[in-house]
C-alpha cells in the first residue's frame, strides 16, 4: 500500500529503526503510538487524512506502521480479545470531512491485526479545535465524551484509537468515559505521537 504513496527510499530513510512507543499514561494501562509524527512523510499523511479529504492515507498509515512493528508484536500489545474502539469526531468535523479519521484507520488496523472494530462513543460539542492547545488547555475535555448504551460488551478489553496523541487528553477523556460506565479499557493505539 504504501509503495503508491512512497519510493522505497523515503520509506527507509524515515522508516530505518522506527519501533512502537509505549506511552505513559495516567488512566490507561498503555498507550501504543506506531509511528512518529515528525519522521517525514508520516505528518503529510496524517494531514491528508484529516484536512484533505484523502481517506486512502489511513490504509497508508497503517501499511507503514506494518513495516515498523511485526504482527505478532502488534497482536502481542492487547490480545486477539481486544475490541478496537474508535475516538469520535464532532457532528460538525463529520459533516465538514464525511468521514472520522480515527475511524478509518481503527478499520485498517482490525484489518491488519485480525481484531473487532466496533463504535461505542459519541462526542459532545467542543468550543474549539485542540490543535495547538497545551495539556492545561486541553483539560476541558471532561464531559466531552460519552458512551453509546449496548454498543459494546464489557467483558472484553476496548482499546482506544486515535490518529495523534500529543499530550494524551482525548484518550484519557474517552478512557474515563468508558471506565464510568463499567466497561474494560485496555489502552490506546495512536498511529503518531506528537512530541
Amino acid at each position: 500500500m504504501a509503495g503508491a504513496w512512497l519510493c522505497a527510499g523515503c520509506e527507509g530513510k524515515y522508516l530505518v529503526g522506527a519501533v512502537p512507543e509505549v506511552l505513559p499514561s495516567e488512566v490507561l494501562p498503555a498507550v501504543v503510538c506506531l509511528l512518529d509524527f515528525g519522521a517525514g512523510p508520516v505528518r503529510e499523511l496524517i494531514h491528508s487524512l484529516k484536512y484533505d479529504g484523502i481517506r486512502e492515507a489511513a490504509g497508508v498509515l497503517v501499511g507503514l506502521a506494518g513495516k515498523c512493528v511485526s504482527l505478532d508484536e502488534a497482536r502481542g500489545y492487547y490480545g486477539p480479545e481486544a475490541i478496537l474502539v474508535p475516538v469520535p469526531t464532532s457532528k460538525a468535523k463529520l459533516k465538514m470531512r464525511g468521514y472520522n479519521q480515527a475511524q478509518l484507520l481503527a478499520e485498517e488496523i482490525a484489518a491488519w491485526l485480525g481484531v473487532e472494530v466496533k463504535e461505542g462513543l459519541v462526542a459532545h460539542k467542543r468550543k474549539q479545535s485542540q490543535v495547538g492547545k497545551g495539556l492545561a488547555e486541553r483539560s476541558h475535555l471532561e464531559g466531552r465524551f460519552s458512551v453509546v448504551k449496548d454498543g459494546l460488551p464489557k467483558d472484553r478489553p476496548l482499546v482506544l484509537v486515535d490518529d495523534v496523541y500529543t499530550t494524551g487528553s482525548t484518550l484519557r477523556a474517552c478512557a474515563e468515559a468508558l471506565k464510568r460506565d463499567g466497561y474494560r479499557v485496555a489502552g490506546g493505539l495512536v498511529l503518531a505521537h506528537k512530541r
